[in-house]
């Protein structure tokens, strides 16, 4: 219980507003913190769907690893400022829900030139919306004679469409409030810090789960820069 409540006065008494300003003009799927973050979602709506004990232990290494990546990466406050301006973009996506299963269109009426930059055609997926940026990044990104304000546009629609996608696989799903954290906490994901201490709470149930308590202890202690003398169990 230390170890606990230590860790989550950390996360409670960091208050970092976040003021939504473009997102910048980079390869999202190349910078690790970016990167990093669209990965934990994937993987979150995957574990959040899995419906046996059995089917989710299987995974349990995999997630771990994608979670305590993202922990270690965000951890920079560089990184934390990219994942808060992608964050922040949750929540205004989530009002269209309903209209997922026009996902192509509902993206379009906010996105028009990113997605006609990346050529996307309906029914999309995962796979299809990364390989459409990756092209799309290729060409347009300014190191290789792009324009600044399309790489942005490419980066706005990119972010929105990939939560579109989250979304509509968790209704189908059936697995939203699982995902979502509702029925843990019933707090809005609204930064980078939001979404650590979500992350945190997941990678400490699978840990538990799985009886690895002291190697929780042992990562948490790295991923935290935190004293041994904190840590009991």
């Amino acid at each position: 219980m230390v170890l606990i409540n230590l860790i989550k006065r950390w996360f409670v008494t960091s208050d970092h507003s976040v003021v939504r300003q473009p997102l910048p003009a980079i390869d999202l799927l190349s910078s690790a913190a970016s990167s990093s973050y669209f990965e934990t979602r994937e993987h979150e709506i995957f574990y959040a769907a899995l419906k046996t004990v059995e089917n989710r232990r299987d995974f349990h290494d995999q997630m771990i690893g994608v979670c305590q990546r993202f922990l270690e990466v965000t951890s920079d406050p560089k990184a934390e400022l990219l994942v808060d301006h992608l964050v922040s973009r949750v929540e205004s996506t989530r009002s269209k829900r309903s209209q997922a299963s026009q996902l192509l269109a509902t993206a379009e009426q906010r996105h028009r030139r990113g997605c006609e930059i990346m050529g996307l055609s309906a029914p999309l997926t995962l796979d299809s919306l990364k390989r459409s940026y990756r092209i799309a990044a290729l060409k347009h990104h300014q190191d290789r004679g792009g324009i600044h304000d399309d790489m942005i546009a490419i980066n706005e629609a990119y972010t929105e469409i990939h939560t579109l996608l989250i979304e509509e696989h968790l209704v189908a799903e059936g697995a939203l409030a699982f995902a979502d954290g509702s029925e843990d906490r019933g707090d809005i994901v609204r930064k980078c810090w939001d979404y650590r201490y979500k992350v945190w709470q997941l990678l400490l149930s699978i840990y538990i789960v799985s009886e690895r308590k002291r190697t929780f202890c042992k990562s948490a202690r790295a991923i935290f820069s935190l004293p041994r003398d904190h840590f009991k169990i």
